[in-house]
Protein backbone atom coordinates (compact mmCIF):
# COMPACT_ATOMS: atom_id res chain seq x y z
CA UNK A 1 0.00 0.00 0.00
CA UNK A 2 1.17 3.42 -1.17
CA UNK A 3 0.38 6.85 0.92
CA UNK A 4 0.21 10.45 0.33
CA UNK A 5 2.29 12.61 1.57
CA UNK A 6 1.69 16.20 3.56
CA UNK A 7 3.32 19.17 3.21
CA UNK A 8 2.53 22.65 4.68
CA UNK A 9 3.20 25.06 1.91
CA UNK A 10 4.86 28.63 2.82
CA UNK A 11 4.44 31.00 0.21
CA UNK A 12 4.18 35.11 0.34
CA UNK A 13 0.66 36.48 1.29
CA UNK A 14 -0.88 39.09 -0.82
CA UNK A 15 -1.19 42.24 0.77
CA UNK A 16 1.03 41.38 3.28
CA UNK A 17 4.54 41.24 4.08
CA UNK A 18 3.93 37.82 6.37
CA UNK A 19 4.55 34.43 4.92
CA UNK A 20 1.17 32.25 4.52
CA UNK A 21 0.63 28.48 5.03
CA UNK A 22 -1.44 26.09 3.03
CA UNK A 23 -1.69 22.04 3.01
CA UNK A 24 -0.29 20.54 0.28
CA UNK A 25 -1.18 17.33 -0.56
CA UNK A 26 0.68 14.70 -2.48
CA UNK A 27 -1.57 11.49 -3.97
CA UNK A 28 0.00 9.82 -6.46
CA UNK A 29 1.32 12.24 -9.16
CA UNK A 30 -1.72 15.00 -8.63
CA UNK A 31 -1.06 17.73 -5.64
CA UNK A 32 -3.57 19.97 -4.20
CA UNK A 33 -3.12 22.93 -1.37
CA UNK A 34 -6.02 23.47 1.16
CA UNK A 35 -5.79 26.91 2.19
CA UNK A 36 -6.76 30.44 3.13
CA UNK A 37 -7.14 33.66 1.11
CA UNK A 38 -7.71 36.93 1.90
CA UNK A 39 -7.23 38.54 5.32
CA UNK A 40 -9.55 39.57 7.83
CA UNK A 41 -12.57 39.95 8.07
CA UNK A 42 -12.98 38.16 4.44
CA UNK A 43 -11.25 34.90 4.81
CA UNK A 44 -12.20 32.28 2.01
CA UNK A 45 -11.50 28.52 1.78
CA UNK A 46 -9.45 28.13 -1.58
CA UNK A 47 -8.39 24.51 -2.94
CA UNK A 48 -6.35 24.61 -5.62
CA UNK A 49 -4.39 21.57 -8.07
CA UNK A 50 -0.70 21.88 -9.32
CA UNK A 51 2.38 21.55 -7.45
CA UNK A 52 3.33 24.53 -5.13
CA UNK A 53 6.10 25.78 -7.18
CA UNK A 54 4.05 26.51 -10.24
CA UNK A 55 2.92 29.29 -8.06
CA UNK A 56 5.31 32.07 -8.03
CA UNK A 57 4.48 32.89 -4.45
CA UNK A 58 5.54 29.80 -3.48
CA UNK A 59 8.61 30.31 -1.05
CA UNK A 60 9.07 26.32 0.20
CA UNK A 61 7.18 23.55 1.04
CA UNK A 62 8.02 21.25 4.64
CA UNK A 63 6.73 17.52 4.66
CA UNK A 64 4.87 17.14 8.02
CA UNK A 65 3.97 13.20 7.33
CA UNK A 66 2.22 10.63 5.21
CA UNK A 67 -0.86 8.83 5.59
CA UNK A 68 -2.19 5.94 3.61
CA UNK A 69 -4.14 6.02 -0.38
CA UNK A 70 -7.35 5.17 1.61
CA UNK A 71 -7.35 7.96 3.97
CA UNK A 72 -6.72 10.89 1.53
CA UNK A 73 -10.20 11.25 1.49
CA UNK A 74 -10.43 12.49 5.38
CA UNK A 75 -8.25 15.52 4.25
CA UNK A 76 -10.76 16.62 1.83
CA UNK A 77 -13.95 16.17 4.31
CA UNK A 78 -11.36 17.86 7.44
CA UNK A 79 -10.75 21.24 5.06
CA UNK A 80 -14.60 21.49 4.73
CA UNK A 81 -15.03 20.66 8.35
CA UNK A 82 -12.61 23.53 9.57
CA UNK A 83 -13.81 26.59 10.61
CA UNK A 84 -12.98 29.47 8.91
CA UNK A 85 -13.12 32.40 11.47
CA UNK A 86 -13.63 35.88 10.31
CA UNK A 87 -14.66 36.89 13.91
CA UNK A 88 -11.50 37.15 15.77
CA UNK A 89 -8.79 39.52 14.21
CA UNK A 90 -6.11 37.43 15.54
CA UNK A 91 -7.38 34.30 13.51
CA UNK A 92 -4.82 33.19 10.56
CA UNK A 93 -3.93 30.94 8.14
CA UNK A 94 -1.75 28.53 10.68
CA UNK A 95 -4.75 27.72 12.69
CA UNK A 96 -6.92 26.86 9.84
CA UNK A 97 -3.84 24.71 9.02
CA UNK A 98 -3.23 23.59 12.60
CA UNK A 99 -6.89 22.43 13.37
CA UNK A 100 -6.83 20.18 9.51
CA UNK A 101 -3.85 18.80 10.35
CA UNK A 102 -5.12 18.19 14.07
CA UNK A 103 -8.36 16.53 13.07
CA UNK A 104 -6.15 14.55 11.32
CA UNK A 105 -4.10 13.54 14.49
CA UNK A 106 -1.36 14.55 12.30
CA UNK A 107 1.64 16.63 14.88
CA UNK A 108 3.50 19.37 12.89
CA UNK A 109 5.79 21.98 13.79
CA UNK A 110 4.78 25.08 11.84
CA UNK A 111 7.21 27.54 10.36
CA UNK A 112 6.83 30.82 12.28
CA UNK A 113 7.14 34.65 10.43
CA UNK A 114 10.63 34.80 11.59
CA UNK A 115 11.44 32.09 9.01
CA UNK A 116 10.34 34.60 6.76
CA UNK A 117 13.61 35.38 5.69
CA UNK A 118 15.08 31.83 5.34
CA UNK A 119 15.32 29.20 2.53
CA UNK A 120 15.59 26.12 2.18
CA UNK A 121 16.81 23.45 -0.84
CA UNK A 122 12.47 23.72 -1.65
CA UNK A 123 12.90 27.55 -1.94
CA UNK A 124 11.73 29.19 -5.62
CA UNK A 125 13.40 32.52 -6.68
CA UNK A 126 11.58 35.24 -7.88
CA UNK A 127 12.53 36.46 -11.32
Amino acid sequence: MSNAELYIVVYRAQNVRLQALGLGVQHKDEWTVYEVVGTHPTFTRNSRRGPPDDSVSDVKTIKVGEIPDSDVSDIEKAYEATNVNNDDPTWTCREFVMEILTSLSIDAQLPSDSDEDSTSDDSKEEP
